[in-house]
């Protein structure tokens, strides 16, 4: 419903060959207040597109479509028509500069935006450069485009699609590659594959900002540093923003998830059991928590869509795998990519090779040749955990 005209979308069936169709407002059940004027468009055997003229609507008032031949009278073509407004649409463009997880900041669904350009768009011109808090779709993963310069369309005041901006370049580097001695807050060093002799590097600027598991941090040495030590076996992975096309990075975040495998899962009391650690519970009725669920992919899905013997990826607000300790829980099923069924045929001291492919072993078990079972693996493909 657009203010002026309602368009909508009918099965029908059984049109006499020559007819009038009209449409009925009714405020209320009874009263009838308004005759309004129908087009049908697109017309089948069984479907047709209605537009009907109808100003002034409230969200009490009922619509009837009828049609009338001289043989059967006046009957009703279909059901009450419920209609709501034609959604307020606008683009903008702006920096994702905090989240739900990211500085804790609001409710799960809102993010502050920082405007840039508000394209010409009289509601919103004179808000660029303020920051203003916007909801998002549920389908949208916010925290993906933190610290991003984005396209943002809004339906109604709610991000309905966000998209990068022509300018922004996203690099990812997992910490294997990074060579630590020549690694700092000016520059990120690597090796650009593992069998690569030679580094190259990422600049950074003198304001990157830094974040590790959504948490803000002072530097590069705070990711991927142990007391000095650049950290090994482990599965962490770098994403690097550069929003302005200049080839330096402004943003540098970083995520080192906890693994687990579900050996039960509990409906009645929302809960995941699982092989290594206490249970994950969930209190789906507390609207102030947010949980986010996610396939390998980084496609939304829902408690029920995780299944007894799935590997899962984890981090919460507090590490607390407990509803009444988190504010946040973010868990990615990793499907069939979460374990190899296959025998140990060869070790070294960096990895071991099941099944003719070799993979890296960070459970803090050594491994050893002839092992079989089902060897869990984490999202950078490593094994961390092994069932006989």
């Amino acid at each position: 419903y657009d203010g002026t005209n309602i368009t909508a979308a009918l099965s029908i069936s059984n049109l006499p060959d020559s007819y009038t169709a009209y449409a009925a407002v009714y405020s209320g059940e009874n009263t009838m207040n308004k005759a309004s004027k129908i087009t049908f468009t697109n017309i089948t055997s069984n479907s047709a597109t209605a537009v009907i003229s109808a100003s002034g609507l409230t969200d009490d008032d009922l619509v009837k479509i009828f049609v009338f031949d001289s043989e059967t009278g006046i009957k009703p073509l279909c059901k009450n028509i419920s209609f709501k407004p034609v959604a307020e649409k606008a683009k903008l463009k702006g920096m994702v500069v905090a989240t739900y997880k990211f500085a804790l900041f609001g409710y799960p669904d809102e993010i502050q935006f920082e405007i840039i350009d508000a394209y010409d768009n009289d509601k919103w011109t004179d808000k660029e450069g303020q920051y203003a808090i916007l909801k998002f779709a549920d389908e949208i993963n916010a925290d993906k485009y933190f610290g991003m310069v984005v396209d943002v369309t809004l339906a109604d005041g709610v991000i309905t699609s966000i998209v990068p901006d022509e300018n922004v370049s996203v690099a990812t580097l997992a910490i294997d590659d990074i060579e630590g001695s020549e690694t700092n807050n000016t520059q990120i060093v690597f090796y650009p594959s593992s069998t690569s002799t030679n580094t190259s590097r990422y600049r950074l600027d003198s304001n990157t900002k830094f974040f590790y598991n959504y948490g803000s941090v002072w530097s590069i040495e705070d990711i991927i540093f142990d007391y000095g030590t650049l950290k090994e076996h482990c599965d962490i992975e770098l994403t690097l923003i550069d929003n302005d096309g200049d080839d330096v990075y402004d943003v540098v975040t970083a995520l080192e998830y906890m693994y687990d495998v579900i050996t039960a899962i509990d409906v009645d009391n929302s809960a995941f059991e699982t092989e290594i650690g206490w249970n994950i519970t969930f209190d789906f009725e507390d609207d102030e928590t947010q949980r986010v669920f996610y396939d390998i992919d980084g496609n939304a899905i829902s408690f029920d869509d995780f299944k007894v013997g799935d590997t899962i990826a984890w981090l919460s607000s507090n590490g607390s795998r407990n509803c009444y300790s988190y504010s946040w829980i973010e868990i990615i099923n990793l499907g069939k990519y979460g374990k190899v069924v296959g025998t140990v045929g060869a070790t070294s001291s960096d990895y071991v090779v099941i099944n003719g492919k070799s993979f890296e072993d960070i459970t803090g078990i050594p491994l050893s040749l002839g092992d079989t079972g089902v060897f869990y693996l984490t999202l950078g493909g490593k094994i961390f955990y092994f069932e006989e």
